[in-house]
């Protein structure tokens, strides 16, 4: 039931999404942008824009399955989609493997990322519906008498709050890499490779909040409130333990992890002076993501976004500013000022879990699992 709303509503945001990318190029040069710059930038929205649909079908479907702990086939098909991805790219965009041939160039890139959306997409349906017969158990077939208005309604009261609360953390990250891009290239250059080694951790706690979130949600479908907490807890204890661990890992081998992305000694360097504070920016965000898990699956998501509203807007952007005004401007106050507004934001995540009433959350789940 709920499958066949979320590719309505979503298919209906996924619509708009790709026109407005579309028009990436003209926007750029109406704020200035350099003309090659913008038409390069526009070139590449508007083929990756056709991934869309793909990519939005793919994502509903995973979830689909996602929540009824059916996992393996998402795994095949990520790992899958990943190996195409490094082939088309060193083909098609390198012209590895084809003597004489440079490949073609920066266009083949979005291209390369728009085949891998199809290919995943149709290769989890035919190896989890077509082949596996999965969906049998749980979805007859397509029933245009599930989609009423009070579900689209429901849906959109819990869809709406999550979309605005990455679309806010999206702008806090871009803000943020305004202030590194004052300070030079070479900073914002550290600042961006940062991020990506922060997101590299977030791979294994992103797992372990679908993991949470996948149990936690059909817990609280079955009623079972001591269970529910027991996830929380030991969900909560590996994802520390895990984050523990990794940002010790970045801390004493960030000379080598910077490696991978510059051979610069400049760059290297500015990782090592800044190990510190880049290892607690990575254990909290990564431990603010894991947390928000917990009240999305609850339902709480206008929660989450007024909590991640709070923390980036109230916590890390003020906190960077002070710090880089009124302490030291550069990288370790720009890290350590994020890092506050990540700690803010994991505080008041906390004290919104331990003050949930959990039969509220078990009525109103029952009431959307068996909605008429």
């Amino acid at each position: 039931m709920w499958l066949q709303v979320s590719l309505i509503v979503v298919g209906m945001f996924t619509l708009p999404t790709m026109v407005l990318w579309f028009v990436t190029g003209p926007v750029l040069k109406a704020f200035g942008a350099e003309q090659q710059l913008a038409a390069d930038a526009g070139l590449f929205a508007s083929i990756l824009a056709c991934s869309l649909p793909g990519r939005t079908a793919y994502s509903q479907l995973t979830s689909y399955f996602s929540a009824q702990k059916i996992v393996r086939p998402t795994a095949y098909a990520s790992s899958a989609g990943c190996m195409l991805n490094l082939a088309l790219g060193l083909v098609l965009v390198l012209g590895v493997f084809v003597p004489g041939w440079d490949g073609f160039g920066f266009v083949a890139c979005p291209l390369t990322t728009v085949v891998t959306e199809y290919a995943m997409a149709i290769g989890f349906w035919y190896y989890a519906c077509r082949l596996k017969k999965l969906h049998e158990e749980t979805w007859g077939g397509w029933d245009t008498d599930e989609i009423t208005w009070s579900r689209i309604k429901e849906f959109l009261r819990l869809y709406v709050p999550a979309a605005a609360s990455m679309a806010s953390d999206w702008w806090r990250v871009t803000v943020i890499g305004v202030f590194a891009a004052r300070m030079g290239p070479l900073q914002i250059a550290v600042f961006n490779t940062g991020y990506r080694i922060t997101w590299m951790t977030l791979t294994l706690v992103g797992s372990l909040g679908g993991a949470l979130g996948a149990r936690l949600g059909i817990q609280i479908g079955q009623g079972d409130i001591d269970g529910g907490k027991q996830t929380v807890l030991v969900g909560g204890g590996i994802c520390c333990g895990t984050l523990a661990f990794l940002s010790v890992v970045v801390y004493i081998m960030v000379r080598p992890i910077g490696a991978i992305f510059s051979d610069d000694p400049e760059v290297i360097d500015q990782f090592v002076q800044s190990r510190l504070p880049l290892a607690t920016m990575i254990f909290t965000m990564n431990l603010s993501v894991f947390l928000e898990r917990i009240p999305v699956a609850m339902g709480r998501t206008k929660i989450v976004f007024y909590a991640g509203v709070v923390g980036s807007w109230v916590g890390q952007v003020p906190g960077v500013v002070l710090a880089l005004h009124f302490w030291r401007n550069d990288l370790v106050g720009l890290y350590w000022g994020v890092s506050f507004g990540y700690m803010l934001l994991c505080l008041l995540l906390i004290f919104i879990i331990q003050r949930v009433n959990w039969q509220d959350i078990v009525s109103e789940g029952q009431q959307r699992a068996f909605s008429k």
